[in-house]
């Protein structure tokens, strides 16, 4: 088991319970998309019927189908993410509020957490590309 301060970083270092709300969010407009995706492809099969017959109809009709059902498999079986995402969210926050850190020791973890989110945030711009070489390099630089 480890030491107290293991889980003070781990928790209210490490802990971003906000992202972890936001993931859930963007997770949610996935599954919506995609939902709104197969409901198109069920009403273009429908309207196809009439007009597109014969074999090849058939076909296309099927193979739109199958798509449509990939999608709602797709859903179906991992939109579980969504509760799961703001559910440890909501008992990450609890345990921030609720971790007793010495009144001594909050700047050093206030410290620490902002220095982790910088380093987060120059990582992400620089695999986006959105930092210059030179500023990736020496961000205080400039």
């Amino acid at each position: 088991m480890g030491d107290w301060e293991d889980y003070v970083t781990k928790v209210c270092v490490l802990g971003r319970p906000a992202q972890m709300q936001e993931l859930a969010s963007q997770w949610e407009q996935l599954f919506h998309n995609a939902g709104s995706v197969a409901e198109e492809l069920r009403r273009l099969s429908s309207d196809l019927q009439s007009t597109f017959t014969g074999p090849a109809g058939d076909a296309y009709r099927k193979h739109l189908d199958t798509i449509r059902q990939t999608i709602e498999k797709v859903h179906d079986d991992h939109v579980s993410i969504i509760q799961s995402l703001n559910q440890a969210a909501g008992d990450l926050n609890t345990a921030q509020q609720n971790m007793p850190v010495p009144d001594y020791m909050m700047d050093d973890v206030n410290n620490r957490r902002a220095e982790l989110d910088q380093l987060n945030t120059a990582g992400a711009r620089a695999m986006t590309g959105a930092l210059s070489p030179a500023l990736a390099v020496a961000p205080d630089a400039f």
